[in-house]
């Protein structure tokens, strides 16, 4: 089975893949009408989990709010899986949290197959 596709950046620089540019953030960012395809704020992290502490706290706090949210998750790891998904934050605080986000989604699609 193939492997998901999965790409992280921000607004201000989106990675240069075909993939569908989705914004995960609790806000929207100036500038950002170009390049986002859709916009799906759950699945972001919150301010509150970013101010958290520690990398390892935030990572954990995230993965734990990801949790109650996992059809938004199984969605992005179809999207994933059929087309490839490009991760987008707002903010560098947003984009060191993303990587979490795509462990999450890698899970769930192989969890799917």
């Amino acid at each position: 089975m193939a492997e998901p596709r999965i790409a992280i950046g921000s607004v201000g620089a989106p990675p240069d893949v075909p993939y569908t540019r989705v914004l995960v953030s609790h806000r929207w960012p100036r500038g950002a009408r170009g390049n986002v395809d859709q916009w799906e704020p759950a699945l972001g992290p919150t301010p509150e989990s970013l101010s958290a502490g520690s990398t390892s706290e935030i990572a954990t706090q995230y993965r734990e709010a990801l949790a109650s949210r996992a059809h938004l998750v199984q969605w992005a790891a179809r999207m994933a899986m059929a087309n490839g998904v490009t991760l987008l934050a707002a903010d560098e605080d947003e984009a060191r949290a993303l990587e979490v986000l795509a462990d999450v989604i890698r899970v769930a699609a192989a969890d799917l197959a």
